[in-house]
């Protein structure tokens, strides 16, 4: 594809422009005025997580078509708060080496939460007029946001290469030997695992079981004020056996993520991934941890609009052709992926 900088230097200030003003709407519409348990809530969390993990797509070594592509990046944008990082891989071409532009992307993803912390006190306090419990639930659902593009980022460190003449080579830059990395690297690698992979999300879950035993009203997330703050963790789903079901939501996400790293093989990739929609439809369909089967129902549909697209895939490898002639059966199903998911937000949105 071809680079234009000037462009992209004016759509890399747009999205940071259009992202703010896009996190300031979605705070008003998921954080403000929800201090009861509503459907609306467990929708909301539902299409957030469908929008993530259909953007992975874009992660496989598929042949997608152009219009497919260009869907998964809405879809990854919308969802996806670091995603202007993306475009300095133009902006800097002239100036930085691919490892370089890499590396900044790498740490500007680790220091968005941080960067974050003003400039959300900044948006709650002053624009929602919002207090201290908006300006938490702020940083969480951001944190939230932010949790797989952090994980996509660290793995790609260990996404490499077969051996040649004896040393593997990392696949964003065949030019830099993998695990040859600077100190520098190594500690925002560690840092990465200990703080944002695995230290928040444990911190969160661990805390939520002694939290609800201990019955502390300033504690217990049954309580309004803690479901504004930490109910992104929880919402919609059954709150006495399935309060943790997102970590289950998580790991399908992590999977593709690890499936596109480390499976080199473009059959095995699709067909694993098939392998994950397909045992979480099983799971879902079982235990139904949704305390209402709309909800349930609603999930199921995104994971089979899921399948159906990463099955389409599937179809595209038996014939790459199809892509570049652009044949009826190509086409026609690219369409009907494109018109299911148009559907699914018309159910996410009614």
């Amino acid at each position: 594809m071809k680079c234009h900088k000037t462009w992209n230097v004016i759509i890399f200030i747009g999205s940071i422009v259009f992202g703010l003003i896009g996190f300031t709407i979605l705070l008003r519409m998921t954080l403000f005025k929800r201090r009861i348990i509503k459907l609306s809530d467990g929708i909301k969390k539902i299409a957030i997580n469908y929008l993530q993990f259909a953007s992975l797509a874009l992660n496989l070594d598929m042949p997608w078509t152009n219009v497919l592509r260009q869907l998964f990046k809405i879809q990854s944008y919308s969802v996806g708060v670091s995603n202007a990082l993306l475009l300095l891989d133009c902006i800097l071409a002239d100036t930085s080496t691919t490892w370089d532009v890499f590396q900044l992307k790498f740490f500007g993803t680790l220091m968005l939460p941080i960067l974050f912390i003003p400039i959300a006190y900044v948006i709650v306090k002053y624009v929602l007029h919002g207090g201290w419990d908006e300006f938490v639930a702020s940083l969480i659902l951001f944190w939230y946001l932010m949790y797989p593009q952090i994980v996509k980022s660290v793995i790609t460190f260990f996404s490499c290469t077969h051996m040649i003449d004896g040393t593997r080579y990392m696949i964003v830059d065949p030019d830099v030997k993998c695990f040859d990395y600077e100190t520098s690297v190594w500690i925002g690698i560690v840092l990465s695992f200990m703080v944002y992979i695995v230290g928040m999300p444990a911190i969160s879950f661990l805390a939520m079981p002694a939290i609800s035993f201990l019955a502390i009203k300033r504690l217990d997330r049954t309580v309004p004020e803690n479901r504004l703050k930490f109910g992104i963790l929880y919402d919609g789903y059954d709150s006495k056996h399935y309060w943790w079901w997102e970590i289950v939501i998580q790991l399908r996400k992590f999977s593709v993520i690890f499936i596109s790293a480390f499976i080199e093989s473009r059959e095995q990739q699709i067909l694993l991934v098939l392998f994950v929609v397909v045992v979480s439809l099983f799971f879902t369909a079982l235990l139904r941890p949704f305390y209402d089967d709309r909800l349930v129902r609603m999930e199921m549909l995104s994971l089979i609009v899921c399948f159906l697209t990463f099955f389409f895939g599937s179809m595209l490898l038996t014939d790459e052709k199809c892509v570049e002639d652009e044949t009826f059966l190509c086409i026609g199903a690219q369409w009907l992926v494109i018109l299911i998911k148009c559907w699914l937000r018309f159910v996410f949105r009614n």
